[in-house]
């Protein structure tokens, strides 16, 4: 949320993995331990500290100020004379998770998930998109050769209690769909807009039929 109360769905700044920042200066510092001078030393010094003030935000939901803690250490770092500010700011780029611009991300909400049709985004349920890549059989290198592979064809099915087949096609199907043999399936919880009064008409002539008073 912003100032307004409104969702924000883009970073306007530079999010860095912070844990992973310190773990690189950590392991740079002790494998130039010996070639580094006393400038080296203070500026990965202050880059450290910058670090675990950073990681205290995080902890209390400052985020916007800890990646400015992180992102003054890189301003620094470009402002430095010592000898390895160059590697300093390589290493530490390694650790940018999102750029201004970058779509905010979040967990999806277990109300947002009941009934959910689409798993691309988020929470991905393999046995409902058939996506061979999250599967458990993604290594398994003889399950290619299984006649039932993918959706377990006679196995398990999508159709249960609550499913309601409906036919025909409206207005936004393809020419397939107003065949009489095909047919769709969809929870009885739920709608579409292209489901429900497709041949509703108005009646003209007289209200109550020729030869009739």
């Amino acid at each position: 949320m912003n100032s307004e109360g409104a969702t924000e769905d883009k970073y306007d700044f530079v999010v860095y993995d912070v844990e992973g920042v310190e773990y690189f200066l950590k392991q740079y510092s002790r494998k130039a331990q010996k070639r580094m001078t006393a400038e080296d030393q203070n500026l990965v010094d202050n880059l450290l500290s910058a670090c675990e003030l950073a990681k205290q935000d995080l902890k209390n939901k400052k985020t916007e100020e800890a990646m400015q803690r992180v992102q003054d250490g890189m301003d620094n770092i470009a402002g430095s004379d010592a000898r390895i500010a160059a590697d300093l700011r390589d290493g530490i780029a390694d650790y940018i998770t999102y750029t201004p611009g970058d779509l905010r991300k979040r967990e999806v909400a277990l109300e947002e998930n009941i009934d959910r049709r689409n798993y691309r985004e988020s929470n991905n349920i393999d046995y409902l998109d058939g996506d061979f890549q999250s599967s458990i059989y993604y290594y398994d290198e003889t399950f290619e050769n299984d006649n039932n592979r993918m959706y377990e064809w006679g196995q398990t099915t999508l159709v249960n209690n609550r499913a309601r087949v409906y036919k025909g096609g409206s207005w936004r199907d393809r020419a397939y769909w107003t065949i009489p043999g095909t047919r769709r399936f969809l929870d009885e919880r739920q709608a579409t807009a292209t489901i429900g009064f497709r041949c509703a008409m108005d009646r003209v002539g007289s209200p109550v039929g020729i030869g009739f008073e």
